[in-house]
């Protein structure tokens, strides 16, 4: 494997070519094969390189190549990752960025982030500091590097869909509707700005904490109408229910959809 230096002014006996490759191997084989001709020739020319420090991909392939032929890689790290919390949630993305980009379509697994950052405990550069990291410290990404697109998907889904339905009843006339609706929205989008700094969803108090908000509050929200029997019990403002013929709803909700008609049943107090 490639051997960095930890030194912000590493001293280099070669002239250095500074190389821009992507964090994937590219998904024809032409890529890897040139990618190797150029580090084979540079290294046979006496010259070394410095690149973006990673060890997959295209990046890390043209830095293997040129230290086995004599050459020198050097790579280059921001110096922010040091000592810093933010800095190293940095190097946590940045990183996971990377695992993302090399398995975009199926991930790496199921706890896949912590497997491929503990090969990094020796690594003498600062990436080492990460190496005990679970996760990326981000909710979507951490589901995203483990899934795909598929992780991706489904993180953005379990913030969308709820969102979506809480919105769509913060301006209703039933407060206590509008209320569990607001609590509700409060919910997601606190769980969703945590989510951005750290991973919740792998621990299970976190994650039933936020299902059981969500939950009851959706519940709150929404209220059935309920058929029992020949009687349909309808939801109206303030709690107030209208009891009617069952027969009756359902020709009213045939009218409704076909239609387009709102408030047959009970005019101006409808609200929906």
């Amino acid at each position: 494997m490639t051997q960095y230096m930890n030194n912000p002014s590493p001293q280099t006996t070669q002239p250095l070519v500074a190389l821009y490759c992507g964090s994937r191997a590219g998904n024809n084989p032409i890529y890897q094969e040139k990618a190797v001709q150029l580090a084979r020739k540079l290294a046979e020319q006496g010259f070394g390189m410095v690149y973006g420090g990673a060890s997959i991909g295209l990046m890390g392939l043209v830095a293997d190549t040129v230290v086995q032929h004599g050459g020198q890689a050097v790579g280059v790290i921001p110096e922010f990752s040091h000592g810093t919390s933010m800095g190293l949630r940095l190097s946590m993305w940045q990183y996971g960025g990377q695992l993302l980009l090399a398995h975009p379509l199926t991930g790496v697994g199921k706890q896949g982030y912590y497997r491929e950052v503990s090969k990094l405990k020796d690594d003498p550069t600062q990436l080492h500091m990460i190496s005990t990291a679970p996760h990326p410290h981000n909710e979507i990404l951490n589901l995203a590097v483990e899934f795909g697109v598929v992780g991706i998907a489904v993180g953005l889904a379990l913030f969308l869909i709820p969102g979506l339905l809480f919105r769509s009843y913060l301006t209703h006339q039933d407060p206590v509707l509008a209320f569990a609706a607001l609590a509700g929205m409060l919910v997601v989008v606190c769980q969703f700005v945590a989510s951005l700094f750290d991973a919740y969803f792998w621990i299970v108090s976190q994650t039933s904490f936020y299902g059981m908000s969500v939950v009851i509050f959706a519940s709150m929200s929404i209220r059935p109408i309920r058929i029992e029997g020949d009687v349909a019990y309808v939801p109206l403002t303030q709690g107030y229910e209208a009891v009617i013929d069952a027969a009756d709803y359902r020709d009213w909700v045939q009218l409704v959809r076909h239609e387009k008609r709102q408030g047959v049943l009970c005019g101006d107090k409808c609200t929906s």
